[in-house]
């Protein structure tokens, strides 16, 4: 199997048999052009072509994909565009004719249905409420394999539903802090829903409300991304973007997690439209660290500070916006020094985007299914603390 991009909307360089399928993408009205492109595609018991990516893509564009069987079957595509803005999608089938090329338009949207978060647009997906980005069908009956129970069921239980850690008598928590409080925001999850001001932003991720544990009060954001295979990638992450720009601004939030991620980012402030420059926060081997590619060239700074593991901890940033800037972190109310150095922070236009939440960006290796929760978000211009 073979797939060409076609750069610049025009083929170059690609051969292979007649049967070909000629992939039109293109963004929705209003849609963010994404950093990267899936391309997923799946007869009737699996993938023919299985995350196939295209950095930095035109769009709209064309992808060629040649090789494919010479008969007539009906092909189902998916195509995801992610960017650390967030991710759109779409899909579609289309009728295989042999010794043909044929012609498919996919139209990716944020708002496509994905109600398990596979990758896979519900309208074409072969077991929409169970997440199975390979779309595997032995019998090809139109269910997919992880619908039909027994085996399938076992499997799942051991790669994806990993049972939740205990939360135990040491979660009850103070009452929230955020009613009647002056900062910029705050967030507390108390209403039991997420709020319409925060984006959702889901790759192989779900993001909930429950009342599993709370640092204050009784709800918290809970956050869980699925299993993942080798240089696969996964997102659940909320984004606000009435808040910022303000100048300098602090980022506060309490956070859970249920086990030591290979690396993963917690928190981060970007631009909301391309080329969506920006500062995270992440932990790398258990240590923090932070990542700004608002600089030329892109900063990373490591340290050897770990975070608890299975316990809340807070977490601060300030982002010192300029040329240069300086970006600092807290762990505990207890500055993180070795982060804390001058950088270039200044983007045009500004960051005007905020984000919590967790996002695992291609792992060397495969990880399990991960645990995070969120409570008490506070964004302002002022340092917070942890005490507020």
């Amino acid at each position: 199997m073979r797939v060409c991009l076609l750069t610049a909307l025009v083929a170059v360089g690609c051969s292979g048999g007649p049967t070909s399928l000629l992939l039109e993408v293109q963004l929705g009205d209003g849609e963010r052009a994404p950093s990267t492109l899936h391309v997923n595609v799946y007869d009737a018991h699996a993938a023919l072509v299985r995350d196939q990516t295209f950095p930095n893509p035109q769009l709209p564009g064309t992808v060629v994909i040649r090789g494919l069987p010479d008969v007539g079957q009906t092909l189902r595509t998916a195509v995801l565009g992610t960017s650390m803005g967030g991710i759109t999608l779409g899909g579609g089938r289309i009728d295989l004719i042999a010794h043909q090329q044929v012609h498919l338009v996919v139209v990716l949207r944020a708002s496509t249905a994905d109600a398990d978060a596979d990758g896979v647009p519900d309208e074409i997906d072969d077991c929409p409420a169970v997440q199975n980005g390979g779309q595997e069908d032995a019998d090809g009956d139109g269910v997919g394999d992880a619908c039909q129970g027994g085996a399938d069921l076992a499997m799942m239980a051991g790669d994806d539903l990993s049972p939740l850690p205990d939360a135990g008598p040491a979660d009850l928590a103070s009452p929230s802090l955020c009613p009647g409080s002056t900062v910029a925001l705050c967030e507390s999850f108390e209403s039991g829903t997420i709020d319409a001001r925060w984006d959702q932003i889901k790759l192989n991720a779900t993001l909930t409300v429950d009342d599993t544990r709370a640092k204050r009060g009784t709800h918290s954001l809970h956050v869980h991304t699925a299993a993942l295979a080798a240089g696969s990638s996964s997102q659940g992450e909320l984004g606000e973007m009435q808040t910022v720009p303000m100048g300098d601004f602090f980022v506060r939030s309490y956070i859970y997690l249920s086990s030591p991620p290979i690396e993963v980012r917690l928190l981060g402030a970007e631009q909301s439209a391309s080329p969506y420059l920006g500062v995270n926060v992440n932990v790398a081997a258990g240590g923090l660290s932070t990542y700004n590619n608002a600089a030329v060239p892109d900063v990373y700074n490591g340290s050897t500070t770990t975070v608890p593991l299975d316990d809340w901890f807070c977490l601060e940033t300030e982002t010192v916006v300029g040329t240069p800037g300086v970006l600092h972190v807290w762990l505990n109310d207890v500055e993180v020094t070795a982060l804390g150095l001058a950088q270039d922070t200044q983007t045009t236009p500004l960051m005007d985007e905020i984000f919590v939440g967790l996002q695992f960006y291609q792992p060397p290796k495969a990880i399990a299914a991960f645990d995070a929760w969120y409570d008490e978000i506070v964004v302002d211009g002022a340092r917070i603390g942890c005490a507020r």
